[in-house]
C-alpha cells in the first residue's frame, strides 16, 4: 500500500508546525556582521598579502615557474623527433664557450 500526502506550506509554516526554532533573527545578525566585516576589509585589501601564502618564500619561486613554463613551451615548439632540446643546446653552447676560452 502506498500513501502520498501533499503539503502546501511555506518553509516557515512547516518549521512552526514541526516545532523547530525560528533562527531568522540569528541569521540576520550573522549576515549583518559578515557585511560589516567585508566592508571594513575591502578598503585595506592588498593582493600581495592574499597571494603571499601561495608563494614559497620569495619571488624566486615565481621566476622558477616562469623558467619552467618557458622551457616547456620551447620544447613544445620543436619539431617532433628533434633529439636536442633548447636547454640541451644552451648547455652545449655554454660548454663550447668554456672550452674555447681555456
Amino acid at each position: 500500500m502506498k500513501i502520498t500526502v501533499d503539503v502546501d506550506a511555506t518553509p516557515k509554516e512547516l518549521r512552526e508546525f514541526l516545532g523547530m526554532p525560528d533562527v531568522q533573527p540569528l541569521q540576520d545578525e550573522m549576515l549583518e556582521q559578515l557585511r560589516e566585516h567585508l566592508h571594513k576589509s575591502t578598503g585595506a585589501f592588498d593582493p600581495a598579502v592574499a597571494l603571499k601564502p601561495l608563494l614559497a618564500g620569495n619571488l624566486q619561486s615565481v621566476e622558477t615557474w616562469q623558467k619552467a613554463l618557458w622551457t616547456a613551451f620551447a620544447k613544445g615548439m620543436q619539431p617532433r623527433g628533434s633529439a636536442a632540446t633548447t636547454a640541451d643546446r644552451d648547455d652545449k653552447d655554454s660548454e663550447a664557450d668554456r672550452g674555447s676560452s681555456s
